[in-house]
């Protein structure tokens, strides 16, 4: 997928299908279609490519040229308390609630805990030294809460944040972290096509799964590695909100999304790298 974002006007790769067809392709995303004659042949996306889905089995796969605007955040504000030690202006709002190993319930974000893709790594406070933070459910109509930030991880493959909520019974989204939600789901390419849903904050959305395993630029976080895409549902505000199958097994949180597609972040790859698991 690196030599796919590197070509002009290049914004997001992803694995999908193309057009109605059920056989899979790398779907990827221009800012603006050019044609063919009137690029240099460097700048050609191939009709397809080999591609390596595992260490161990080679295929080769068409690729689907897809126009789309670029993918916007939809996080609400961060606010930080005093002394606390990232200067960056963050954002951030509620994704799910879970039982940590180390912290107990936590609440995890869908990243946004720093404004500028430069920052990276994992930045944790000691006990005592937290500083607070005042989070917003997901949704059109936030609620907002405090807390006190924990933890933030921003690499490659994860970019989210650990807050343990303060004064509050019920903030996974506004459904409570009573939700019986199962163990997160890592899709697979014979998922793309399935109908999914969106826990927002006061509503229920239906969308449909339409890609995997891709990379995104989304404004001003930068590349985003291993992302789902759905059908566009979503509106700014509802970051955070839990991307879930029929069976109501976590698949994703929402980051951001642009006229075509709402994208979230898998949650099984934070949760996993935490050890955490589901109250």
């Amino acid at each position: 997928m690196k030599p796919l974002l590197s070509l002009r006007n290049v914004t997001g790769v992803f694995v999908g299908h193309k057009g109605g067809e059920d056989e899979l392709a790398l779907c990827c995303l221009v800012s603006q279609k050019v044609a063919t004659r009137k690029l240099p042949t460097s700048a050609l996306i191939p009709r397809r490519l080999e591609w390596h889905p595992t260490s161990r089995r080679k295929r080769t796969v068409r690729t689907d040229v897809l126009e789309s605007v670029a993918f916007q955040r939809h996080a609400l504000p961060v606010v930080l308390g005093p002394g606390d030690a990232v200067v960056s202006p963050g954002r951030a709002t509620v994704g799910m609630v879970v039982d940590h190993p180390r912290y107990g319930r936590v609440a995890v974000t869908a990243g946004h805990a720093f404004a500028g893709p430069e920052w990276t790594g994992t930045y944790e406070y000691t006990i005592g030294s937290e500083p607070p933070v005042f989070l917003f459910n997901a949704g059109s109509k936030p609620q907002g809460f405090q807390g006190q930030l924990l933890k933030v991880v921003v690499t490659p493959r994860a970019d989210y944040a650990l807050v343990r909520p303060l004064n509050v019974s019920l903030c996974q989204n506004t459904y409570g972290d009573e939700l019986a939600i199962g163990i997160p789901y890592l899709p697979s390419t014979s998922d793309i096509g399935s109908d999914l849903y969106v826990l927002c904050a006061e509503r229920l959305l239906r969308t449909r799964f339409q890609g995997a395993f891709g990379q995104i630029f989304v404004g001003s976080q930068g590349l985003i590695s291993n992302v789902l895409l759905t059908d566009k549902v979503t509106m700014p505000g509802d970051s955070g909100s839990c991307l879930v199958g029929l069976d109501m097994r976590a698949w994703g949180l929402l980051v951001g999304s642009n006229d075509r597609y709402s994208v979230f972040m898998q949650v099984g790859t934070p949760l996993f790298l935490e050890g955490a698991h589901f109250a």
